[in-house]
């Protein structure tokens, strides 16, 4: 029971103090969202703190919680999937060495694999690209105006197939 209730205080670690700081630095660097400089530091200093109570926690430990991996341990691995293989350059990881040897041993574990396959860790931390953001953006409206005419077409075209059918 304790294990369990340990467990879910991972997952909502994972899901309160790395998510919302992991999207707002990662989305601006895929071209996701606009990028603003103040939100992506405070970003990173969330980051930064969420690693470092993870990297005090597994300093005596080889998984979150008992001796063997857990929901806990594949909730957060799954939420530092992105960090690790975009934004996390091995000098941002490099003070965080209990985590990247937890991070590592999960990733090569065969069940890990075959779910998101083999992973390459970040080797230069990823850039906001205007040009990206816009292009990302012009492609959303053109499927959103396709979307529409479609919606548009739809109901035109079934009112003239009825008009058909009547004698």
């Amino acid at each position: 029971l304790i294990d369990q209730s340990h467990i879910l205080q991972w997952i909502s670690f994972a899901d309160s103090e790395i998510l919302p700081a992991a999207c707002t630095w990662l989305f601006p660097c895929l071209g996701l969202m606009q990028y603003n400089k103040q939100s992506c530091e405070k970003a990173k200093e969330d980051v930064k703190k969420a690693l470092k109570v993870l990297n005090d926690h597994l300093l005596t430990r080889t998984y979150l919680v008992g001796e063997r991996i857990t929901q806990a341990d594949i909730s957060v691995f799954c939420t530092l999937l992105s960090l690790y293989q975009h934004d996390l350059d091995p000098a941002f990881r490099q003070p965080y060495e209990n985590v990247n040897g937890w991070f590592v041993t999960l990733m090569h574990q065969p069940q890990f694999k075959a779910v998101v396959g083999d992973i390459a860790l970040c080797e230069k931390m990823a850039q906001f690209d205007a040009k990206k953001f816009g292009e990302l953006q012009k492609k959303g409206k053109d499927v959103k105006e396709k979307g529409s005419k479609i919606k548009e077409e739809k109901p035109q075209k079934a009112k003239e197939e009825k008009k058909k059918e009547k004698p």
